[in-house]
């Protein structure tokens, strides 16, 4: 775990007044995985929304989404937060994409505290998945 870069991700995109709540439960070792099986968009999540845009497509694969983070200018390497094996891991976006995908309560972070791709939290049907910009 890169506690650095977490602390990146969390500033630039989550809500100011859940900040020290999502970074206390980060870095705990039993309120990690549910934390990052909450994540998503709206309701009670703690990501804020004006930074997040949802990816419209029906049933994307995870080559449309790699495609569509290269577009905004995403490198060949990435910071997962959650997933199902490589959680706190320095990885290829493709392997990071392909761990994630249809598995939710993810967040791969391509530009620390600029560019992320968001998996929320699995729901009756495919995930709602988002890119999270701020720059």
């Amino acid at each position: 775990m890169n506690k650095e870069i977490e602390e990146k991700v969390v500033s630039a995109f989550v809500l100011k007044r859940k900040k020290e709540r999502v970074l206390y439960e980060l870095f705990s070792e039993k309120k990690r995985d549910g934390l990052l099986f909450s994540l998503g968009v709206g309701g009670h999540s703690p990501i804020d929304s004006k930074y997040a845009f949802k990816i419209q497509q029906p049933l994307p694969t995870f080559e449309e989404v790699y495609k569509i983070l290269k577009n905004h200018g995403a490198p060949e390497t990435c910071y997962v937060l959650g997933g199902r094996t490589i959680d706190g891991e320095e990885v290829l976006l493709s392997n990071a994409l392909k761990d994630v995908f249809g598995w939710g309560g993810a967040l791969i972070s391509c530009i620390h505290g600029k560019l992320a791709y968001l998996e929320g939290h699995l729901e009756i049907g495919a995930p709602n998945r988002y890119v999270l910009k701020r720059y």
